[in-house]
């Protein structure tokens, strides 16, 4: 697996993102070069270019073009990378909409920025510059999301789409739950799907140590649930953490010439406590005298 391959992996384990500013919606913007560059410099604007606490799944290539929306709590995105033999390409233009039909003049451009690695331009194409402004994508699981690559010399123009998901209505661990690291962590959801290629993958992070963080095993949506062992809660801190419950549908596409992953991701982001036993048997019992008394029905 390339470097870029593992670093697109790697977001799975909720890597740190931060949100660029300056660049508006609708523009196409480059970073001219500057100097040789490393590969590191692009895993670091790979890292801006997501929304914070997304999860991208395993089954993505990480080799072929990448075309992804995502809905993090409410924040909505779109990301797309083009790449031949470990270069990532300029592909033109590229735009998305969440319409039924192709209303392209109500479409969001994606930002193109760039960085040089090894004296080689690397682009990526993102919305998230654009924030606070979001692109409009509908998540109801009913609507497709439409890319629109306009195409350049290295790639050609393409359309492209994926059926949308909605955000799973996730009814454990409740917000800001204290969760004992001794016990199995259980993640429920109360509108379970019957689409068979509707997956939910969880994660937590630790907000004390930003570099510990764990995932589930990946759960098919109608389950309605996923676990995650104690003997791996257990070896995260004890403290604060970011539980991320992401719906999510991936399709491989071959568009000409061009090998396609798609990918369209809800998740519901909460803060949860993860204690020891002791503390999280207190704050169990404070939590049941704050409960109003009940007369007992005879």
């Amino acid at each position: 697996m390339s470097r870029i391959a593992r670093t697109l992996v790697s977001l799975a384990l909720f890597a740190s993102l931060l949100l660029v500013a300056g660049c508006g919606k609708g523009k196409k913007v480059t970073a001219p070069p500057a100097g040789p560059g490393t590969i590191e410099d692009f895993q670091a604007l790979l890292k801006t270019s997501y929304v914070p606490g997304m999860l991208v799944p395993s089954t993505v290539d990480g080799t072929a073009d990448l075309l992804a929306t995502m809905n993090v709590g409410g924040v909505r995105g779109a990301v797309a990378l083009f790449q031949s033999a470990g270069v990532f390409l300029d592909a033109g233009v590229v735009t998305v909409h969440g319409q039924r039909i192709a209303a392209w003049t109500h479409a969001d451009t994606l930002v193109q920025q760039s960085v040089p690695v090894n004296n080689v331009p690397f682009y990526v194409y993102s919305t998230i510059p654009s924030l606070p402004a979001m692109p409009n994508l509908p998540f109801t699981g009913t609507n497709p999301h439409t890319f629109h690559v306009g195409g350049s010399s290295s790639v050609p123009a393409f359309d492209d789409s994926i059926l949308s998901v909605a955000m799973p209505a996730v009814a454990t661990p409740a917000a800001d739950a204290s969760v004992p690291r001794a016990d199995s962590l259980v993640v429920t959801w109360v509108d379970p799907g019957s689409d068979t290629t509707v997956f939910v993958l969880c994660g937590l992070r630790s907000l004390v140590d930003s570099t510990e963080s764990i995932v589930a095993a990946v759960a098919r949506d109608a389950a309605g649930r996923a676990v995650f062992p104690a003997a791996r809660l257990g070896l995260m801190p004890v403290g604060s953490a970011r539980l991320s419950v992401a719906r999510y549908r991936v399709v491989h596409h071959v568009a000409g010439t061009r090998s396609v992953d798609l990918v369209c991701e809800a998740a519901d982001v909460r803060t949860v406590t993860l204690a020891d036993a002791t503390t999280a048997s207190r704050a169990s019992r404070a939590a049941s005298r704050a409960q109003p008394f009940r007369r007992p029905v005879r």
